[in-house]
Formats: C-alpha cells, sequence, structure tokens
C-alpha cells in the first residue's frame, strides 16, 4: 500500500452548495455529521469510505448518491452491531456540537446483519455486512425534519492497495479507497454479475467517468490488474483478459441503463461507455493477454 497523502475535501461549501434544495441540504448535513462520527470512532472501528458518495464527494461525479458504503477494517464478530451503534451514537452526539449543527440531533435507528439467517457465526462467514439507518432530525424555519441515511459496511473484503486519506477539515481524517481501487472493485462487480444473479448498470458508468477524469499510468495498471484478480479469486472467478466479453455481462451491465438519467440528469450512451470499460481492461497487464 503506497505511503497515503491527505487530500482536502471542503465538505462544509458542499454542504452550503445545497442551500436552495432543502432536502438535499439537510441530507448533506447529516452526511457531515456521519462522516465525521465515522472519523471518531477510529480506531477501533475503522473504515474505508467508497462508493457513490466518494464518487460525488471528492471525485466530481454527476452519479453521487446519499447513503453511504464502506470496507471495515477490523473483523466481523458476534455483538459488533450493537458495539458500533453504541460507539457511534456517542461520537453523533459530540460532532453535532462540534461542527456547529444547532438544532440537530442523529442517532443509529437500525441496525441488520446481512446476509440474514447464517448457518455459523458471524465471525466465520465469508463476506457479512452491517447495514446501519441513522435517524437525522435537524430544525430548519421553526419546523422540525426527519431524514434516513443508509450505511453499508462490508466485513472481510481485501484491503485496498492504495488509499486516499480524506481530510474534511477541522483536523479530520476519513480514509477512502483510490481512483483506481475504486475501479479494481467495480470490475470485481461486473465480472460477478452472473454469480450473483445481479445488474450492475452503475459500475460500468462510474469506471468509465473515472477513465475520463483521471490518466492510470503503467503503475496503477499494474496495481488495478493486481486487485481485480485478487479480489475476484476471493469469490471464486479466475478472470483474464477476455473475461468481459462474455455477452451476458454486458447484457446484465446494459439492463436499466436508462435509470442512469435520473441520477445524473444525462444520459450516455451505453455501447461506448462498455467499449471504453472493457478496451481498459483488456490493455491491463495480462500475462499472455
Amino acid at each position: 500500500m503506497h505511503e497515503p497523502s491527505p487530500l482536502l475535501v471542503d465538505v462544509v461549501n458542499w454542504v452550503d452548495e445545497a442551500r436552495n434544495n432543502p432536502v438535499e441540504y439537510r441530507t448533506r448535513r447529516a452526511t457531515h455529521i456521519i462522516l465525521a462520527a465515522i472519523a471518531k470512532i477510529s480506531p477501533p472501528y475503522t473504515m474505508y469510505l467508497k462508493g457513490g458518495l466518494l464518487l460525488g464527494l471528492v471525485h466530481n461525479s454527476p452519479r453521487a448518491t446519499t447513503d453511504m458504503d464502506f470496507t471495515a477494517a477490523f473483523q466481523p464478530r458476534e455483538g459488533i452491531d450493537t458495539d458500533v451503534k453504541k460507539n457511534l451514537n456517542k461520537a453523533l452526539t459530540r460532532v453535532i456540537a462540534e461542527l456547529g449543527y444547532a438544532g440537530s440531533h442523529a442517532a443509529v435507528n437500525k441496525t441488520a446483519i446481512f446476509p440474514k439467517n447464517m448457518d455459523r457465526p458471524l465471525g466465520n462467514a465469508d463476506f457479512p455486512a452491517l447495514k446501519l439507518q441513522i435517524r437525522h432530525v435537524s430544525t430548519f424555519y421553526g419546523q422540525q425534519k426527519t431524514d434516513h441515511v443508509d450505511i453499508d459496511i462490508s466485513f472481510n473484503e481485501l484491503a485496498p492497495q492504495r488509499i486516499d486519506i480524506l481530510n474534511i477539515g477541522d483536523g479530520i481524517e476519513i480514509p477512502a479507497y483510490s481512483p483506481a481501487d475504486i475501479v479494481a472493485e467495480k470490475y470485481r462487480a461486473l465480472l460477478q454479475q452472473i454469480i450473483r444473479k445481479r445488474r450492475r448498470r452503475q459500475d460500468v458508468y462510474d469506471i468509465d467517468f473515472l477513465l475520463q477524469a483521471y490518466d492510470f499510468d503503467a503503475d496503477l495498471m499494474v496495481s488495478i490488474h493486481r486487485s481485480v484478480v485478487e479480489k475476484c479469486r476471493s469469490r471464486g472467478i479466475n478472470p483474464d483478459n477476455n473475461s468481459l466479453d462474455d455477452p451476458e455481462i454486458r447484457d446484465r451491465s446494459g439492463a436499466e441503463w436508462e435509470s442512469i438519467a435520473l441520477e445524473t440528469g444525462a444520459l450516455p450512451e451505453f455501447g461506448p461507455c462498455f467499449e471504453n470499460v472493457c478496451q481498459f481492461y483488456r490493455s491491463l497487464p495480462w500475462k499472455g493477454g
């Protein structure tokens, strides 16, 4: 893993940019509070930010999401849901005062472990996840409003090979997936679609966006290739340079593509996006490829 250097992310300005949209403004305030609280409980509950929020907040993707996705750097065990809830609730109370969000209150509203009804102890599960829902209550113009933010914490994922440290102000730092690790994670998700019977149109969009936003040099391409192989093998998949050529992967990736417009306000053509994603994948340093 490379030595991370802090990346300044002006979350306060990001929140203020939404002042003319009351719902989005409240959600962004809640997001700021939650990110700061998660930073407070690290360690021992260190988590790497990933997913749509990271893409929108840090990389300016139009496909920003309101839910929050993390990979846990700590191990799952019985009672982890209760412990995370307890510590996060304490931190939420603290950071609301520290950030100056008067009239706000936030607490964990729900917790759930997935998959449900596991036939073995949580510590022995392959890739469990802890799902939280945060209830955020705020007062604007004398009216009290309630919003909910969903958090998904994945366990037993391979640690990112490269991380970004996000400095969100006031000395608060959050570790996050680097663009290279986001790309590798999303290639794994694309290749896993058939096994999991999923449709992943967002991954094609996100990879294509990052490929246009960043230049990945030879060292980064080696890192992406290594990460793709390791992530896939951990899921029982042995990828090669032709793996994305499976017609079913294309079909599943393009299903519900039109819904991208609901998230971004625009609809890029699927064909060119998918081909760009495939070309980059094939150009990774596959031995004998």
